[in-house]
């Protein structure tokens, strides 16, 4: 059924209302009865919690807003059931919403890296609802310390990489003369997979060194930052 506020109201009688549904073929009157609850039931506090912001380098300044509202069950809607008249079989339960003011955590500096759990709280009628909010401060340097570990781990596949091809390379440089001088129809394609293995060799000793270096690099960056410079 939809909500009361959403019917038009065509003459109030002492024990209820006749309602028309807005649809795009709507059935006769259907004559309601709304029934106030009494005392109003709070069903559920709806609290939000914000943190601005939810990352960053310690200490990190965080700041944090929330909101609150009660649901509030304040009356119900019914059908008496009269021909063409059915709207739903259930009664229709109407709601409406208060402010509340909520207990939020207070703006802060965190000083320890970490991660940290915020709660923000309500109470309305004895209902009560929260939100919880992460906030994950990180160590002095943490991004520069990342791209460092990031990079570093790509140095030893490089380094193992470059050491195979070099000692496929050497098997090739071995086993080529051999295959020339028993197969000389074959001479040209050996040659040619030990031309392809050294430039595969020189490829890889350029990566490898070119992953050392950047590793390097950044550890450099990572320790100046850690001396402040």
């Amino acid at each position: 059924m939809e909500d009361i506020y959403e019917k038009q109201t065509f003459a109030i009688v002492s024990i209820g209302i006749f309602c028309v549904s807005f649809s795009n073929h709507p059935p006769p009157p259907a004559y309601c009865e709304i029934v106030p609850i009494v005392p109003e039931k709070v069903v559920k506090v709806i609290v939000t919690l914000e943190a601005n912001p939810t990352s960053g380098a310690a200490p990190l300044s965080v700041k944090f807003t929330s909101t609150a509202k009660a649901k509030i069950h304040y009356e119900d809607e019914y059908d008496d059931g009269t021909e063409g008249g059915s709207f739903e079989p259930e009664p229709d339960h109407h709601y409406k919403y208060k402010d509340v003011t909520p207990k939020k955590p207070p703006d802060q500096i965190i000083k320890e890296p970490g991660v940290h759990n915020f709660t923000a709280t309500a109470e309305y009628g004895g209902v009560k609802g929260e939100a919880t909010v992460t906030v994950v401060a990180t160590a002095k340097c943490y991004d520069e310390w990342v791209a460092w570990q990031l990079a570093a781990n790509k140095v030893l596949p490089a380094f193992e990489k470059k050491e195979k091809l070099d000692q496929e390379a050497e098997i090739l440089l071995l086993l080529t003369p051999i295959i020339c001088y028993k197969d000389p129809s074959s001479c040209k394609d050996a040659i040619d997979n030990l031309n392809k293995k050294i430039d595969a060799v020189i490829k890889a000793k350029k990566d490898y060194e070119d992953a050392r270096d950047k590793a390097n690099e950044l550890y450099k960056i990572w320790q100046d930052c850690l001396k402040g410079k």
